[in-house]
């Protein structure tokens, strides 16, 4: 990153090393659950601190950014968990279907009902 694109509150040029942003491998060594906490708790950090050291604009917006962030990875989660509840649903309906095209013989082959 060049120095004329430097972006102290979404890309500090301190914070990415060899291609990589320092969050992103924050988030590969964490747990989800322990993700969001960081996530939450740099959020505090900032608007707890903004009045007191000169950069209030700055520290405001980088709370903004960890909030954003916290929001995007939980409605994440959310949908992931809706998409999921999704699939078992349409499976659930699926063999239900199924169940009722197919019924067993005496020999136990199933055999695909008429009329359907």
């Amino acid at each position: 990153m060049k120095n004329d694109d430097h972006d102290p509150v979404n890309h500090p040029s301190h914070y990415t090393q060899g291609g990589i942003e320092c969050i992103e491998a924050i988030k590969a060594s964490m747990s989800n659950e322990e993700y969001l906490g960081y996530l939450k708790g740099n959020a505090i950090k900032y608007i707890w601190r903004y009045r007191n050291k000169g950069k209030a604009a700055e520290d405001l917006d980088k709370a903004r950014w960890y909030l954003n962030r916290l929001f995007e990875e939980v409605s994440d989660e959310h949908n992931k968990q809706e998409n999921q509840k999704y699939l078992e649903e349409q499976e659930r309906l699926l063999k239900k279907y199924q169940e009722e095209l197919i019924r067993e013989t005496d020999c136990g082959q199933p055999i695909i009902r008429r009329g359907f």
